[in-house]
C-alpha cells in the first residue's frame, strides 16, 4: 500500500500517522512537514513534492492576461477568492466587500475582479455586487492567467491560497467559521497557521485574520500593504522561499516510479 495525499495528520491528530505507519508500506509525502510527522511516527516516507508545480501555469503570456483583464499601464488588480461553498460567501463576500470600498478610496487606481467557483451561481455573487457602487468584475476560467497579473489578492483560506502563491500573487488569507466550531478547532488544530504557503513556509509570510479579525478594515489595512512596491522585494523573496520548500515539478512521475519500484520489489522478494 503507498499512501498518495495521506491524512493530515499534521493538523489534527498526530496518533492518525501512527496507524497509517502500522498499515502501509510507504507514504508518499506532498508537503515536507508532512514527511516530519510521518517520519516521527514511524512510517516509511518518500518526499515526492506537490502536483501543483506542475499544475499552476499561466496558459497565456503576460501581454495576453494583461489584456484578458484589460489591466492599463500603472494600474493594479485586486482579486477576490471568495471560496467555493456558499457558507464561505456568506460569511466572507460582505467583509470583502468593505474592503473593496476602503481600498478603492485610497488607492483609485487598483481595479476589481472576483473569480467565480462553479459552484457558486453568477447571479448569488451579483446581488452582493449591486450593493456596492464600485466596479467589480466577475471572470471565471483561466484563473491562473488572472492570478499571474493580478497584484493582490483576498481569499479565503484553501488550496487556492497556494495557487495564487505559485503565481507570484500574494493573498490576505481570511477564514470565519461559526464560534463552536471555532472553539474546538482551536483545541485540537496542531499547527499555527492556516493558510498553506504560511504552513509550508514554516512561518507567516502572508497576513491572516480569522473569525472576529476579518473585518473589512483590517483586510483592507492588510491589502494595501501588499500593495505598496516598497514592500514588493521581500513578498517576492517570500514567496520564492515557500515554492522551493514544496520540492521540484514532476510529483506525479516520483509517484508513479514509487508504485513500480514497490511493486517489483515485493515480486522480487515472492519470488
Amino acid at each position: 500500500v503507498i499512501y498518495y495525499f495521506s491524512p493530515s495528520a499534521w493538523i489534527w491528530r498526530k496518533g492518525r500517522a501512527e496507524q497509517i505507519a502500522r498499515t502501509v508500506d510507504t507514504v508518499a509525502a506532498v508537503f515536507p512537514f508532512e514527511r516530519d510527522v510521518y517520519v516521527e511516527a514511524g512510517a516509511n516516507v518518500e518526499f515526492v513534492g506537490h502536483p501543483l508545480l506542475d499544475i499552476v501555469k499561466p496558459s497565456l503570456d503576460e501581454a495576453e492576461a494583461k489584456k484578458l483583464v484589460c489591466k492599463k499601464a500603472g494600474r493594479k488588480i485586486a482579486l477576490l477568492l471568495p471560496g467555493s461553498r456558499l457558507q464561505e460567501i456568506k460569511k466572507l463576500l460582505p467583509e470583502m466587500l468593505e474592503a473593496v470600498k476602503i481600498i478603492h478610496e485610497k488607492d483609485k487606481l487598483c481595479d476589481f475582479y472576483l473569480l467565480r467557483a462553479n459552484t457558486i451561481a453568477r447571479q448569488m455573487l451579483k446581488s452582493y455586487l449591486d450593493n456596492i457602487n464600485i466596479p467589480v468584475h466577475i471572470t471565471e476560467g483561466k484563473s491562473y492567467d488572472i492570478m499571474s497579473v493580478s497584484d493582490v489578492a483576498i481569499a479565503t483560506s484553501g488550496t487556492v491560497t497556494l495557487e495564487a502563491a505559485l503565481c507570484g500573487l500574494p493573498s490576505v488569507i481570511i477564514y470565519k467559521t461559526s464560534p463552536l466550531s471555532a472553539f474546538i478547532a482551536r483545541r485540537i488544530i496542531s499547527v499555527k497557521h492556516i493558510g498553506l504557503p504560511n504552513i509550508v513556509a514554516g512561518r507567516e509570510i502572508l497576513p491572516e485574520l480569522l473569525q472576529e479579525d476579518v473585518t473589512g478594515e483590517n483586510i483592507a489595512r492588510q491589502a494595501l500593504r501588499l500593495l505598496d512596491d516598497k514592500n514588493r522585494q521581500e513578498i517576492e523573496e517570500n514567496l520564492g522561499f515557500m515554492k522551493k520548500r514544496l520540492g521540484e515539478p514532476g510529483a506525479v512521475r516520483r509517484v508513479a516510479e514509487l508504485v513500480l519500484k514497490t511493486v517489483y520489489k515485493n515480486d522480487a522478494g515472492r519470488a
